[in-house]
């Protein structure tokens, strides 16, 4: 029987290489999801381990588009929750009220379970997690059982 492949990794990502990526991904810096495309998205690291995403968002053949910024915080629990933390909300530069955020989401708990994002014989454990004001850095361990063939 053959051991599973285990591995700690440490990754460093700047701003600077998130706006490399989202150009190296589309000439246009766009993304179509569905009916919707996502335009111009930038992701500034905001220190005290808080990050604020932007993007620009239109529906089908529709010109007008709408301006989306979400802020928050992120702190990870027990190794495998990513929760947010006093996430804001701004649509067209008008802030959405956390009473309407908690009326749409509901019973929504604002957190991420690695678990549930990492394909089957995979574990994905965070170790640590910081986000400065010009880098996130993230310790974590990751475990791969053998996949299987069908």
């Amino acid at each position: 029987m053959q051991q599973p492949l285990q591995a700690g990794i440490r990754l460093v990502i700047t701003e600077d290489d998130l706006d490399r990526g989202f150009s190296g991904n589309s000439q246009n810096r766009q993304w179509e999801i569905g009916n919707y495309t996502f335009l111009n998205p930038q992701i500034d690291f905001l220190g005290d381990d808080r990050l604020r995403v932007r993007v620009e968002i239109r529906e089908g053949d529709d010109p007008q588009t709408t301006k989306l910024a979400i802020e928050s915080g992120l702190t990870v629990r027990e190794g495998r929750y990513i929760a947010l933390v006093d996430p804001q909300i701004q649509v067209d530069e008008e802030t959405v009220s956390p009473q309407l955020l908690d009326t749409i989401f509901g019973g929504f708990d604002r957190t991420i379970d690695l678990d549930r994002l990492t394909p089957a014989g995979a574990i994905v454990r965070i170790l640590e997690l910081n986000l400065t004001s010009d880098r996130l850095e993230l310790a974590a361990f990751v475990r791969l059982e053998e996949m299987k063939e069908n």
